[in-house]
This record gives structure tokens, C-alpha cells and sequence, in this order.
């Protein structure tokens, strides 16, 4: 999970550097689908582990992964209307949120999948 958040953390990042350097349009709009269809297939292998394994707080973390693809879906929606200044600010507050997500949420699925393993070997 760890080097899959790396890759969301990149595509962030290169995005907001991209619009910050008023990159062409077509590439960003490329990062922009790469970090959507990436962020959503991570969260459903997470899911896919969480049900497999029984998690117990599955619902409350599917409800973060949701607001996070409702993010994600609006930063699209807002760039591609041409509020590219407001989409970066939106993506700094994605990264801002992803890093608390990953310290919190996803830590205790780590620990969790972590006694799981052991306790089935």
C-alpha cells in the first residue's frame, strides 16, 4: 500500500507543480486522469482487502474513500471548467488530506491486516 500511496502522492504533486508552471492543458488534464483512475483503482484493492479480511471499521473507511473520489471527481470538474488556480488549491488540500488518511486510517488497516496474517500462519 505504501508504494501505491507514493504514486498518488506523485501524481498530486505533479499536477499542482504542472499548473503552477502553466504546463499545456492536455498535460495536465493527463495527470489529472491518471491521478482519478489511479486513486479509484487503489481504494478498490484496499476495499478488496478490507472484505477479505473481515476489517471491522470497513464502512467508516469507505466512507473516507468516498469523500476523497468526490474530491477528486470536483478538482477534474473545476479544472476543466477553467478554474485552474482553485483546482491546485483543491489538490493541496487532497494532499493535505491523503497524508492524515494514510497516518491514521490506513495505518490501523495495516495493523489490523498486519495480527490477521500472523494469527492465520
Amino acid at each position: 500500500m505504501d508504494g501505491e500511496h507514493r504514486v498518488q502522492m506523485e501524481l498530486i504533486s505533479a499536477f499542482r507543480e504542472a499548473v503552477a508552471e502553466g504546463r499545456g492543458k492536455e498535460e495536465i488534464e493527463e495527470i489529472l486522469v491518471h491521478l482519478v483512475d489511479y486513486t479509484k483503482i487503489h481504494f478498490m484493492s484496499e476495499q478488496l482487502l478490507m472484505r477479505l479480511h473481515g476489517y471491522p471499521r470497513y464502512r467508516d473507511h469507505l466512507h473516507e474513500h468516498d469523500m476523497m473520489v468526490e474530491q477528486i471527481d470536483q478538482l477534474h470538474e473545476r479544472y476543466r471548467a477553467g478554474e485552474a488556480e482553485l483546482s491546485a488549491e483543491i489538490a493541496g488540500s487532497l494532499a493535505e488530506w491523503l497524508v492524515g488518511h494514510i497516518r491514521r486510517t490506513d495505518r490501523a488497516l495495516g495493523k489490523y491486516l498486519e495480527a490477521v496474517t500472523a494469527r492465520d500462519h
